[in-house]
């Protein structure tokens, strides 16, 4: 038989200092790894994937349409001021660069023509859109929205796609910098496309 003076367990003192030291670790975990410019990285790495395949899907419609129209109905024949972003509410006033008009509000995604794109992706050789939905940044606030220009003056058929970027891993000068390094006019701005200038 026990003898009930032998039963052992945690004093106060023991568990605090064991709740102490779990959260110290806890605590440093969370500096270390840092939720939140995680967050922000997986977000720029979907701005970068998307500007490329909406890149992909310009270079298609180059490539395969008889128009090569890149700004829709627009009859004008230049697009060089024309700057689509798909931003909310409307009339937020942020212009695609320095100088230029500023931006039309169009929330429609759809990829032929009436989108926030006005590039009816539908009018090539096979028909079918390379894209499904024209994509928009997953914030859509602020700066932090798909921006689209172009210029078709004298048979020239140019375009820029750009996104600002928000993460420490890929705006600073490191080996992953991507809006510094893209050859683009714009350091603060990831851009792509045939002209980085527009």
């Amino acid at each position: 038989m026990q003898n009930k003076n032998n039963i052992k367990g945690f004093t106060l003192v023991e568990l605090l200092i064991v709740l102490t030291v779990v959260g110290t670790l806890a605590a440093a975990a969370v500096f270390i790894i840092n939720p939140e410019e995680l967050l922000k990285q997986t977000r720029d790495a979907t701005r970068v994937n998307d500007l490329g395949n909406i890149n992909r899907a310009i270079s298609i419609f180059l490539s395969q349409s008889i128009s090569g129209d890149l700004n829709g109905t627009a009859n004008d024949g230049d697009c060089i001021n024309r700057h689509y972003t798909n931003i909310q509410p409307a009339g937020y006033v942020n212009s695609f660069s320095a100088g230029r008009a500023l931006p039309q509000i169009d929330s429609d995604r759809k990829p032929d023509g009436t989108g926030w794109i006005p590039i009816d992706f539908t009018q090539t050789l096979v028909g079918v859109s390379p894209l499904s939905v024209l994509p928009i940044d997953s914030e859509n606030t602020g700066e932090l929205v798909y921006r689209y220009a172009c210029n078709m003056t004298n048979g020239v058929r140019e375009y820029e796609l750009n996104a600002k970027l928000e993460s420490i891993k890929y705006t600073s000068d490191t080996q992953f910098d991507r809006d510094g390094k893209d050859g683009g006019d714009k350091a603060d701005f990831y851009e792509i496309g045939s002209a980085l200038n527009l």
